[in-house]
């Protein structure tokens, strides 16, 4: 008679497998919880659970000192400000990568360790943020966005009101530049141009101050 709790080969291989993939993790989502300036990185908490045979779904411990990914080259980069409780992924790679990273990955190194799966081998993608705090999908049209300083948007703004001003200069007279329609075609040409409202979102000074913090807040 046939042992009713006799477990044949197959079922074997069958856990072994559903018990490798449930403990090995490859990408995730986490939330920020300290940056680190030296080394630069940051500390993450993964927000979706690890399964445990034993304890069910549990959560990860804080990964220290992740390396973050960012859009840079040897000749251009995009500097991502990052603040504690912002959300990306997380990526875990099958073999340690920081030996190759630290060399400057120009040539093959050989991983620091033979695991082929290590829970604080991985990188930080500041690239997925809740779904409440997404931007709106256009169909057409790039822009760049810091803390709703929106850099193309004011630019235009920008430029839409220095063509406005530009035109009304180029009707002033020219025959005599100091004669009174010369200089009342000028203040009418300023005062379009700093009094467009909607159409020219800030004045000159405005767009400066905020084109300064955009950029400060790359650095």
């Amino acid at each position: 008679m046939t042992d009713p709790f006799f477990v044949d080969n197959a079922q074997i291989a069958e856990r072994v497998v559903w018990s490798n993939q449930n403990h090995k993790s490859q990408c995730s989502i986490a939330k920020v919880m300290a940056v680190n300036s030296s080394p630069v990185s940051v500390d993450i908490q993964p927000l979706v659970n690890y399964f445990d045979q034993i304890a069910g779904f549990t959560p990860y411990i804080v990964i220290p000192s992740v390396p973050v990914v960012q859009l840079q080259t040897s000749a251009y980069s995009i500097n991502t400000p990052l603040n504690i409780g912002d959300t990306g992924l997380v990526i875990w790679f099958d073999r340690e990568v920081y030996t190759t990273l630290q060399a400057g990955a120009t040539t093959p190194q050989a991983p620091s360790s033979g695991d082929l799966y290590d829970v604080g081998a991985c990188v930080f993608l500041p690239i997925l943020t809740s779904f409440a705090l997404a931007n709106p999908l256009k169909t057409n049209g790039v822009d760049f966005i810091s803390s709703q300083v929106s850099l193309l948007t004011q630019l235009l703004n920008l430029l839409t009101g220095l063509s406005t001003f530009l035109t009304a200069v180029a009707s002033a007279p020219t025959t005599n530049p100091l004669t009174p329609a010369y200089a009342a075609a000028i203040a009418l040409a300023c005062n379009n141009f700093l009094s467009l409202g909607p159409v020219l979102a800030d004045t000159v000074t405005v767009i400066k101050a905020q084109l300064t913090l955009f950029q400060g807040m790359q650095t």
